[in-house]
């Protein structure tokens, strides 16, 4: 309005006609009107105005307005009651506030009531800690989180921690801020696996969690344990170490109103996977609830006892002598710890077998027959099976397949009835765990990674990168349970296996001592199915030094001869002493299919491995089975 106004007073003075002034005035607002619409224009391509719906708006009332001011001006400008030259200037300018009017009446400022009262000392703002400036000024203000907020800075041992709150216009995620870790490590000039970069507990992508330790060595700092159990009834965990923020990290042994969790440790050498092992037994073994009212702890004088026996497997022979002879069995040596895993599939479907028939009354009063799912008290223990160096049985060409089915059917079937096992390995390879479905159902609950290669972050589903872990830290790990937090590193407590002369304290032999002075009590169904197979009382040793049992136990003898055709049943040997109960059970299942080995039966039947083998050597001996050169069986028409 000011620009047409002294465009036209101009053109009055510098032109003899009144039309040439106006002519000149009327450009001037074509200009205006040209500038108005090309400044609309932006508005509009860069979204600075919102809406569709307002941006039309804004453009209709400018051209509106300039219409009407260029008209104004014609008018004004060749026509006025008082004469040109201040007719005109009367017009622009009433014309001009009469089109500005609404404008300025929206914009009139406003006096706020608290404006009025008395005036109020602000409280200074505490002053912001440096080291959250310099990431603010590094990645806030023009770099990849431009526009994100920071807040609840926290000291955290060893360093800081903060939440950041990213912007949706700018089209981040907690992705963006995971990938800034390295160069958040170089921001403050610590080791790249001193800095964290994680979830909210919310799990919203729009947040994420920073730590950073800037001590030096921070992940070297040792938690010494005292021994005392940290199980906490209500999750069914107990406390397994600490995250690199000083939290605590947690093992799950039982899901309440579910069943026995199992896990798998993976670490090379030197890593601390033997070390988290005994942490984890030492744990469960001392685990325990009152016999009367379990974890309310309402009795006058509890009776705690131990709920979880130990059933500690050594095909190596060396890792887990410190439990030898202490844990409620010991499996010493790769045969025997095939045969500890018969027996705990032996014992797991015979109580499965009596939960299916288990008549129980509800905390509502009402009956029920059958049990779907599994909470551990001392007169139904749970069993865990805990065996290190998991690929020495698992890849061995005579005891793998038996040991491979054995645990998977454990970890697939286990759980409701209270079976678990925990297993040690040096990769989280398939070709080393010896199938998929171990590996997929050990991971389930617990999964716990020292160094190792980059293929076991996928394999494990963690989020951590476990080639990163510093090497020669003895523990440093990620872990993937029920704290959903296993992109932060962690480190489990500290328990040596032995005191070295003039330390002090508890060690996992005073633990395992501790332990074998309280022994199981198993319910009926866990000792029919373990008795017959061989178990002698708490503590017992499976060696392979015995010579007492050995692989043959679960294979059917056949008298092998090069002019006898295996299929020949003179050719075979006598039927074992203990007469087979289930071969008319195995009969049936054999009838029903053309040709079936071990597992299938195994699973048709419901039975053991060794229940399997009786039953079908009789039926071999008695003419009603026979076996075929690939090992399967079929029955005799």
């Amino acid at each position: 309005m000011a620009a047409a106004d002294i465009t036209a007073l101009t053109a009055h003075y510098a032109t003899p006609s009144l039309w040439w002034a106006a002519l000149t005035a009327a450009g001037a607002s074509a200009a205006a009107a040209g500038w108005a619409t090309w400044r609309t224009r932006e508005a509009r391509l860069t979204k600075t105005i919102k809406t569709a719906r307002t941006r039309h708006k804004v453009r209709t009332n400018a051209k509106i307005a300039v219409a009407a001011g260029s008209m104004w001006m014609l008018v004004g400008s060749v026509w006025t009651p008082i004469g040109p030259r201040a007719g005109m200037q009367l017009a622009l300018l009433g014309g001009g506030l009469a089109i500005a009017a609404p404008h300025l009446y929206r914009n009139r400022r406003r006096d706020s009531p608290l404006e009025l009262a008395e005036p109020v000392a602000e409280l200074d703002a505490p002053a912001e800690d440096p080291r959250l400036t310099r990431f603010r000024d590094h990645f806030c203000v023009q770099g990849t989180l431009a526009g994100a907020r920071l807040h609840d800075f926290e000291k955290v041992p060893g360093g800081f921690r903060f939440h950041t709150e990213l912007p949706l216009n700018r089209r981040v995620t907690f992705n963006h801020v995971k990938q800034l870790e390295d160069e958040i490590a170089a921001l403050y000039d610590v080791p790249y696996d001193q800095v964290s970069v994680e979830p909210p507990e919310s799990r919203s992508a729009r947040r994420a969690v920073v730590t950073v330790l800037t001590a030096t060595k921070a992940h070297e700092r040792e938690e010494p344990w005292d021994g005392t159990s940290t199980y906490d009834p209500d999750a069914g965990t107990f406390n397994l170490g600490r995250y690199a923020d000083s939290t605590r990290s947690r093992w799950q042994i039982h899901a309440p109103y579910s069943g026995a969790c199992s896990g798998i440790v993976v670490g090379v050498q030197g890593s601390g996977k033997t070390g988290t092992l005994h942490v984890v037994a030492s744990e469960i073994g001392q685990a325990k609830l009152c016999v009367e009212c379990l974890a309310a702890q309402s009795c006058p004088q509890c009776t705690p006892r131990r709920f979880s026996a130990l059933w500690m497997g050594d095909p190596q022979q060396q890792p887990f002598a410190v439990w030898r002879g202490r844990a409620d069995v010991t499996a010493w040596g790769p045969v025997s710890c095939v045969r500890m895993l018969s027996w705990m599939h032996a014992a797991m479907r015979h109580r499965s077998d009596f939960f299916g028939r288990m008549e129980w009354t509800d905390h509502l009063g009402r009956s029920n027959t059958g049990k779907g799912w599994f909470d551990p008290t001392p007169q139904f223990p749970q069993i865990t099976g805990v065996i290190d160096e998991w690929p020495v049985i698992s890849s061995d060409p005579d005891l793998g397949p038996y040991a491979v089915q054995f645990a998977l059917d454990i970890l697939r079937e286990g759980r409701k009835v209270g079976f678990g096992l925990i297993l040690g390995s040096q990769e989280a390879d398939v070709d080393v765990l010896g199938d998929r479905g171990v590996r997929q159902y050990l991971r389930a609950f617990n999964a716990c990674v020292h160094r190792s290669d980059r293929l076991a972050k996928q394999m494990l589903s963690i989020e951590g990168n476990p080639e990163d872990l510093p090497d020669g830290i003895h523990g440093v790990s990620y872990l993937k349970s029920l704290d959903q937090r296993s992109g932060i590193v962690q480190r489990p407590k500290h328990l040596r296996e032995y005191l070295r002369p003039g330390e002090n304290g508890v060690d996992v032999r005073a633990i395992a001592d501790r332990i074998a002075a309280d022994p199981i009590t198993y319910d009926e169904s866990i000792m029919r199915a373990i008795v017959p197979l061989g178990y002698a009382g708490p503590g017992q040793i499976l060696s392979d030094d015995d010579g007492d049992w050995d692989i043959s136990k679960l294979m059917p003898t056949v008298a092998e001869d090069d002019e006898q055709d295996v299929t020949d049943t003179t050719a075979r040997q006598a039927a074992p002493a203990i007469a087979a109960p289930y071969a008319a059970v195995v009969q049936k299942a054999l009838q029903d299919s053309p040709s079936a080995d071990v597992f299938d039966l195994m699973e048709s039947t419901g039975l053991s491995a060794l229940e399997v083998h009786r039953a079908v050597e009789a039926l071999v001996i008695d003419g009603h089975a026979v076996r075929h050169t690939d090992g399967n069986y079929a029955a005799r028409i």
